[in-house]
This record gives C-alpha cells, sequence and structure tokens, in this order.
C-alpha cells in the first residue's frame, strides 16, 4: 500500500496536533499550565515565546496594543527588581501590560500544535492557605517546634505536637 504526499501530511500534522496542553485556573488569575508528556510552563515563558516569534500583537486587550507591546518589550530588555518576565506571576501580565492571558495561551498553543483542556481547579492552586507546608517539609517542622517550645517556655499549651 502506498502513501500519498498529502495522506502523509494529514498524518504527520493528526500526529503533531495529538498534543494536549491542560489549562488549570486558580486562586488570583494563576493559570497551571502543563501537556501530557509532564511539562509545565509559566506565563512567562509562553509571552516570551510569543515575543520573539513576532505574535504578540494578538494577544494584548488593551486599545493601542503597539504602546503595550513596546512597554513590555522595553521591561524585557531591562529587567528591574521584578527579574526576567519568566518569573513573573500570571496576572502580572493582564494588570499591567494589558495581555489577555487565555488568548496568549490559545495562540502559543496553536502555535506549537497543541490542543487546549480545561481542568478542574478544585486543588486550590494559587493561594492554598499555608504555601510553606507544601514547599518546604522540613522547614515547616523546624518552625512549629520552635513555636511549640516558645508555647511551652510561655506557659501556654501548645499544638503542634
Amino acid at each position: 500500500m502506498r502513501i500519498t504526499r498529502r495522506q502523509l501530511r494529514r498524518i504527520i500534522r493528526e500526529a503533531a496536533t495529538g498534543k494536549t496542553l491542560f489549562m488549570t485556573h486558580g486562586d488570583y488569575g494563576y493559570i497551571g499550565l502543563e501537556d501530557d508528556a509532564g511539562n509545565e510552563y509559566t506565563m512567562g515563558e509562553i509571552i516570551a515565546e510569543l515575543l520573539d516569534a513576532g505574535a504578540a500583537e494578538e494577544i494584548f486587550d488593551a486599545q493601542h496594543p503597539d504602546v503595550a507591546l513596546e512597554k513590555l518589550q522595553a521591561k524585557r530588555e531591562q529587567p528591574d527588581a521584578a527579574g526576567p518576565m519568566e518569573r513573573w506571576d500570571t496576572d502580572v501580565f493582564e494588570m499591567y501590560y494589558s495581555v489577555d492571558n487565555e488568548r496568549a495561551v490559545k495562540v502559543w498553543a496553536a502555535m506549537n500544535g497543541l490542543k487546549i483542556e480545561e481542568r478542574d481547579g478544585e486543588e486550590g492552586l494559587g493561594d492554598d492557605g499555608d504555601w510553606r507546608q507544601d514547599e518546604y517539609p522540613e522547614q515547616e517542622q523546624a518552625r512549629r517546634e520552635m513555636e511549640d517550645e516558645e508555647a511551652y517556655a510561655a506557659g501556654r499549651p501548645w499544638e503542634n505536637n
């Protein structure tokens, strides 16, 4: 059986678009992005890639997208205390640079041949209370022990035993 060029292109296109980008919405504008291979992406990485590809004009929600684009590119070239844009919080792009994050994800996914699938935000992503217990269990345990010792020394009942 022979495969024509047209059939081969269709097979390749289907294989390329077979990848999925899972998008999870959390608190305070957080958007979690992960592909089916387990790679996680930040909004800063996506915006930076769109800027590099020249596809950033489509992602702005401002009346003057060219001004917003210039402002964002200037901040990218001269990062200050906020650091590189790849480490910025998701909501910074919407609040300060008029980026429509949803649209940016859609444009980036289309550019990379990914289909988007939304997940539930039930995991409490963004602000899940005490962040220390998830990220740094050793430090959290040490902090609790120190609080217990201070409470014991002050004659108060301690809770974290």
